[in-house]
């Protein structure tokens, strides 16, 4: 369609609580079922980095045929560099099949303000999280809406956080 996607992105914990899983899904679903019912011709695209947590839950349940949201993952790096490093822990075989139901994948380019190389990334915690801090701003930037799993706790490693403050 020529319509303009209504973008959606994605923050939040990568350590949900299991028995918190059930209640957080029906909640995204309600954000869905309203952006659907208010926009009903407007595609609907989620930006998510697909990492463990709330990026894949909410994933999940936009792939949910009800709702016809389009996934594009947003990858930390480029294809050929490191390309095992995109999946970063959870379940491989979601983050796999999650991967291959999106309709597009953003291999995000190495962040030349951050002086990331191509060579260090395997090895250097400090470019992977440039990387993945350029992950939120670029998700923060493009989604006009953003769904935050978040307990609103401000600490130094609250990537969810940033993201919400960017965007």
């Amino acid at each position: 369609s020529n319509r303009v996607p209504l973008m959606v992105g994605v923050a939040g914990h990568r350590n949900i609580c299991p028995e918190d899983v059930a209640a957080l899904k029906a909640r995204v679903r309600e954000v869905f079922r309203e952006l659907r019912q208010r926009c009903p011709h407007t595609p609907l695209v989620l930006l998510s980095p697909l990492n463990e947590g709330a990026d894949r839950l909410v994933a999940e349940v936009a792939l949910e045929r009800e709702f016809g949201v389009s996934l594009i993952a947003v990858l930390s790096w480029p294809k050929d560099i490191f390309p095992e490093g995109h999946f970063r822990s959870g379940d491989r075989a979601e983050f796999d099949r999650l991967l291959a139901n999106a309709a597009d994948v953003i291999y995000v380019p190495l962040d030349e303000a951050e002086n990331v190389r191509a060579e260090d990334l395997p090895h250097c915690d400090k470019s992977q999280r440039a990387q993945y801090r350029y992950v939120g701003k670029l998700i923060a930037r493009h989604s006009q809406l953003l769904i935050a799993l978040w307990d609103g706790v401000e600490t130094e490693e609250s990537a969810a956080g940033r993201v919400i403050r960017w965007q």
